[in-house]
């Protein structure tokens, strides 16, 4: 008699994997945010490039290279991959984080036809703001929601990816979904964000091998760019002369906040992390707790001296506002430490779904979202697992044919 395979030892497996290992880590991703939102916009403040640029003119109002507090913001900025590398380097030497050992079974897709009907419903709820362009009047709580659906959906199609269960494609459908949405919306981060963590999924654990992963580096430079063009039709733009202008936009617009954090000379050495605590009640949903508003306390609402013109916090201001600027360095070598334990606990399906989940938010979300944001995409991951694990865990256990 043939026998059904177990579909807990496929998941246990992960996928079938081929070529050589690779050494990608949380630790290049985070590499590439420092560069993006941190090195570039302090070397083009620090040379005066912006008084020669008249497409960044405005960043002229905001900083110069002759302004007494570069030191300080050079150096917390240089420091921070470092602490960021000693969080790593102090979890590897504790003993190895035990695996997730539950491995994902079928039952995870009972949350494939909630994420479906999640999506429709929010989608309409949104539907005013698609391709509506940056209009001052885009309702952000609707956007909102979709956005935390997207980071949901692409949780569960690496997890169950991973595990070679049948759902995953339909749920990377749902993710391509959600994905044309947020790019309608402006949510373009959310977007790359997702693109990041299936890219480095593939480099890291399925790839065939060095030439596939060499080969696949053209998509590197066309996705920026592809980007920026889309971010140049929201807009109304279409002047190619100026794709150098939208490819750095971002990262130079959301210094401001630390150009004028370091200006404003109003932070300390250590700071109570108000806005940090206070990002956790963020995650109640506002259909259940109506008045969290007035209780949730982000850094504008501080007497911390900044300016966010364009809603972007750096990770300088959102480390030292809350921590100050010896606490920012231990709160980042604290990430490093979390990271690092995530990625020696992704022996399953789970946890490597988990800890592509997690890097994918290096490269922007940590270096420009207010914490609100972070605490609540980073806290809605773990939860997730944790649900998935429940699932698994309520698998009927087959009984052993009775002999005769």
């Amino acid at each position: 008699m043939s026998q059904r395979p177990d579909m807990s030892r496929a998941s246990q497996a992960g996928p079938a994997r081929s070529g050589q290992a690779s050494r990608l880590s949380h630790l290049h991703l985070f590499a590439i945010g420092w560069t993006y939102y941190l090195l570039i916009p302090i070397l083009a403040g620090r040379l005066g490039l912006f008084e020669s640029s008249d497409a960044f003119a405005l960043m002229d109002r905001f900083c110069s290279p002759h302004d007494p507090w570069w030191p300080a913001l050079i150096s917390y900025a240089a420091l921070l991959p470092v602490v960021f590398g000693l969080g790593s380097l102090a979890a590897r030497r504790l003993p190895r984080a035990p695996a997730m050992a539950t491995p994902l079974r079928q039952p995870t897709r009972i949350l494939l036809p909630l994420y479906a009907v999640a999506l429709l419903v929010t989608g309409y709820a949104a539907r005013g703001n698609l391709f509506a362009g940056y209009s001052d009047d885009m309702d952000l709580s609707v956007v909102g929601p979709v956005a935390t659906l997207q980071m949901c959906m692409l949780l569960q199609y690496l997890a169950t990816k991973d595990a070679r269960l049948p759902s995953s494609r339909w749920i990377g459908w749902l993710l391509v979904v959600s994905s044309i949405l947020l790019i309608g919306m402006g949510g373009r981060l959310y977007v790359l964000s997702a693109l990041v963590a299936v890219y480095f999924y593939w480099w890291k654990y399925t790839a065939s091998g060095r030439r596939a992963r060499r080969n696949s580096l053209a998509m590197l430079i066309a996705v920026p760019l592809l980007f920026s063009l889309v971010g140049m039709w929201r807009l109304g733009v279409f002047d190619v002369s100026q794709l150098g202008f939208y490819l750095f936009a971002e990262p130079l617009f959301t210094s401001i906040s630390a150009f004028t954090l370091m200006s404003g000379r109003g932070w300390a050495m250590i700071d109570s992390p108000l806005d940090f605590l206070s990002a956790f009640f963020n995650i109640v949903p506002a259909s259940i707790w109506p008045d969290k508003v007035n209780t949730v306390i982000s850094l504008v609402d501080t007497p911390l001296q900044f300016q966010a013109p364009f809603g972007a916090i750096s990770i300088v201001t959102s480390t030292i506002g809350n921590f100050g600027y010896l606490g920012g360095l231990a709160f980042v070598a604290l990430v490093g430490f979390i990271m690092e334990r995530v990625r020696r606990a992704s022996g399953t399906p789970g946890g490597r779904a988990l800890y592509c989940y997690l890097c994918c938010l290096l490269p922007f979300m940590f270096f420009r979202d207010p914490f609100q944001v972070q605490v609540k995409v980073v806290l809605t991951g773990f939860i997730l697992i944790w649900i998935n694990r429940l699932l698994a865990l309520a698998r009927p256990r087959r009984q052993a044919p009775s002999g005769s």
